[in-house]
């Protein structure tokens, strides 16, 4: 999966091996996902999940689309982020 520039805002910071992992809590289910990251290259911003996405997405029975949302937030005790992932669903006229 390819996330644009635009939204990399959402994703832990990269640094010299442009390379992360991170866990992601399902926001439907609980869960916590592992995905591994890597910056499209040094010119372009964008981000492509290259593991975990395909187990997430065979879970969650996704299709052609369906819309995925990232979010950080802030866990204001201990001042750390964590991320969560949801689904909304592609309304099949």
């Amino acid at each position: 999966m390819t996330i644009p520039g635009d939204c990399a805002a959402e994703f832990p910071p990269f640094h010299e091996n442009q390379h992360i992992e991170f866990n992601v809590k399902d926001d439907e289910s609980g869960h916590q996902w592992i995905f591994r990251c890597a910056r499209q290259s040094a010119t372009n911003s964008g981000i492509v999940i290259i593991s975990g996405w395909l187990q997430f997405a065979r879970q969650k029975n996704l299709e052609v689309g369906d819309t995925i949302h990232f979010r950080k937030e802030l866990d204001h005790s201990t001042k750390a982020h964590h991320y969560r992932i949801g689904v909304t669903r592609n309304k099949h006229i």
